[in-house]
């Protein structure tokens, strides 16, 4: 017991001295938090974006050569047919082109009854042979959708239409 008063009359006498000189009030401890650093965010590659859709260049229209000699002695294969541009009759005078194998045949249209039409014979030159070829045709410099085959002899109807 001598053990505790040892220690407990110091400590009451502690006490009682601190509370003399006005220690007894309440101590607030204000606590200031220490600032934490954000982590930096790690860069990541994202998606790699895709480039935006282009448009295709125009392909360009081909350039006819000029015809070879023609054969006199063998038979031209003749086309002919209405030419509409956007839907109504070319005007008369509209440049049209027959090409077979690269080679260019102009004419012109004319207009009968307020319809346009054409009619190119294409003769078959010396020393080659068009027979079967696929035939193209040019209205305005522009290329139609519509195609034929060259036969010698043969006589035949393409209406031609570009937009």
């Amino acid at each position: 017991m001598k053990k505790i008063a040892v220690v407990l009359i110091p400590l009451l006498v502690l006490v009682l001295v601190l509370g003399a000189l006005g220690c007894s009030k309440t101590v607030y401890v204000v606590v200031t938090p220490t600032p934490t650093v954000a982590p930096t965010p790690t860069p990541t590659e994202g998606p790699t974006p895709s480039p935006s859709p282009t448009t295709a260049p125009p392909t360009p229209t081909p350039t006819p050569m000029t015809p070879p000699t023609p054969d006199t002695l063998s038979r031209p294969c003749a086309f002919h047919g209405s030419v509409l541009i956007d839907g109504v009759n070319a005007p008369n005078g509209t440049a049209v082109t027959v090409i077979v194998a690269g080679y260019g045949y102009p004419t012109a249209t004319t207009t009968v009854s307020g319809v346009s039409h054409y009619y190119i014979q294409v003769p078959k030159p010396v020393g080659m042979t068009y027979e079967g070829q696929a035939v193209t045709f040019m209205v305005n410099n522009e290329m139609t959708t519509q195609t034929s085959t060259w036969t010698e002899g043969s006589n035949k109807l393409k209406n031609l239409t570009i937009p």
